[in-house]
Parts: structure tokens; sequence; C-alpha cells
């Protein structure tokens, strides 16, 4: 069952590696929202 994710990941990543791209600017973007979240918690 890894094998075969592992497998998918491959395929995923070497055709279109502009996924892994979108999934770090969407984490990129996730963690500065939280981060406002949090200093607009401890300023209110």
């Amino acid at each position: 069952m890894k094998k075969w994710i592992k497998k998918i990941d491959e395929f995923f990543f070497e055709k279109n590696p502009f996924i892994l791209v979108l999934l770090e600017i969407l984490l990129f973007i996730s963690s500065i929202v939280y981060l406002i979240c949090v200093i607009c918690k401890y300023y209110i």
C-alpha cells in the first residue's frame, strides 16, 4: 500500500511539480493567516 502511494506521489511530483509549489504557497498563506489571527487575539 505504501509503495503504491509512493508511486503516485512520484508520478504527481514528476509530471506536475507545480502542484508541489501550489501546496507550498497554500501552506505559506495559511500560516500567515494563522499568525495574523493570533496577533489580533493578543491585541484585542
